[in-house]
């Protein structure tokens, strides 16, 4: 008798043990299905930033290319205003050359 129970002892031990064993099978297929997602998701979140990155240098570089144009543009302004004023002076001392006579 004691010899049988120790059997069933043993025999449910075992199932315990496998049953164990297939629920921390089961956790670790789970986990592993988890970690394989949150390393596509880094993946795609990596991409993202890299097309962010590269969408923000294109923008600095046209900004910085617009700044130039401009920096250009008032340098050539400054020019022309220059010339203008220079004009204006000649034509003023003109105006009084003849207001003299």
């Amino acid at each position: 008798e004691l010899l049988k129970q120790m059997g069933e002892v043993r025999a449910q031990s075992e199932n315990k043990g496998e049953e164990a064993q297939g629920q921390a099978n089961s956790q670790v297929a789970s986990l592993e299905e988890e970690v394989a997602s949150l390393k596509e998701d880094v993946e795609t979140l990596q991409g993202d930033l890299e097309r962010a990155e590269s969408k923000g240098e294109r923008q600095k570089e046209e900004a910085d290319g617009q700044v130039a144009r401009l920096e250009e543009e008032v340098v050539r302004l400054e020019g022309e205003l220059e010339k203008t004023e220079s004009k204006s002076a000649t034509l003023r001392e003109e105006m009084e050359e003849l207001l003299k006579q």
